[in-house]
């Protein structure tokens, strides 16, 4: 529940065309008590967030050990005055937040088809080339299934 409820952005289609633009998210894990945030270049189709990644790391550790995973992207707009005083100075933004459930995606016409999506988003011309086994055999994938999400903007008005 959000504190601010104007603040929050409900229309789910809004949501999702702040998930298309962004390049980068963050990815939250979890290994016993220590959190830790990885920033993925990811695509994003329907109630999946995937992303590409090494065989081995610490994301991958702390997927494998609890896949239950916070993923967050954001729009910054910029700076508004809003007074006087060094007080009314804010920020306007537009941000996402997931709760999800990582996994390791294993079957490789599913791993091909989301490298596949991460092409269309940051390397159109390469898309149609396909992928040589052995790099997808050496390429992780990951697919965190959206279970909830919320948005948030904020647009001060200057007094």
């Amino acid at each position: 529940e959000m504190r601010r409820a104007e603040k929050a952005i409900t229309d789910r289609a809004a949501m999702d065309e702040i998930l298309k633009r962004a390049e980068v998210g963050r990815m939250g894990t979890c290994a016993g008590d220590v959190p830790y945030i990885t920033p993925v270049n990811f695509a994003h189709r329907g109630d999946s967030i995937y992303f590409h990644s090494a065989l081995e790391g610490r994301k991958i550790d702390n997927i494998r050990a609890n896949p239950v995973v916070c993923f967050e992207v954001d729009e910054p707009l910029g700076t508004v005055v809003t007074g006087e005083s060094a007080c009314q100075v804010s920020y306007s933004y537009r941000s996402v937040i997931i709760r999800g459930t990582a996994r390791l995606v294993e079957d490789a016409a599913e791993k091909e088809e989301a490298l596949v999506l991460l092409l269309e988003k940051f390397e159109p011309r390469k898309t149609g080339i396909p992928f040589e086994p052995a790099v997808l055999n050496k390429t992780a994938v990951v697919e965190i299934r959206i279970e909830e999400i919320s948005g948030k903007e904020s647009f001060p008005i200057p007094a």
